[in-house]
């Protein structure tokens, strides 16, 4: 494949990765877009999913922590005598969790050097 080719399908792959799309969802995108085998996007999937645990972490780490904020917000909102459920605080807090639960399995899958 051409250099540019392969530079793009990396970061294709890479940046559906980080939105925690399905492999299967992925590797058919790539192949349409592309116009490559189903091996080589696998191949090319494995290596890039080895090369983004450091920033899938760092996001993972974020989400997190902006997830603790929300969900301490609207518990508080929603705990203390003022009237106020912050049941959107609650909803933000609880997807922000989830979805750095769903980076951090992504950053800690084994990957094809280990």
């Amino acid at each position: 494949m051409e250099e540019d080719k392969i530079n793009g399908l990396k970061q294709f792959l890479g940046k559906e990765m980080l939105l925690l799309n399905l492999k299967r969802n992925i590797v058919k995108k790539a192949q349409r877009n592309f116009n490559i085998s189903r091996e080589e996007v696998e191949t090319a999937y494995l290596i890039v999913r080895s090369q983004i645990k450091k920033q899938a972490a760092k996001r993972a780490w974020t989400y997190l922590l902006i997830g603790s904020i929300f969900l301490g917000v609207g518990l508080f909102g929603s705990l203390t005598k003022t009237g106020f459920i912050f049941i959107g605080a609650i909803l933000a807090g609880a997807g922000c969790v989830i979805t750095a639960i769903g980076l951090f399995r992504l950053a800690l899958r084994k990957s094809v050097n280990d």
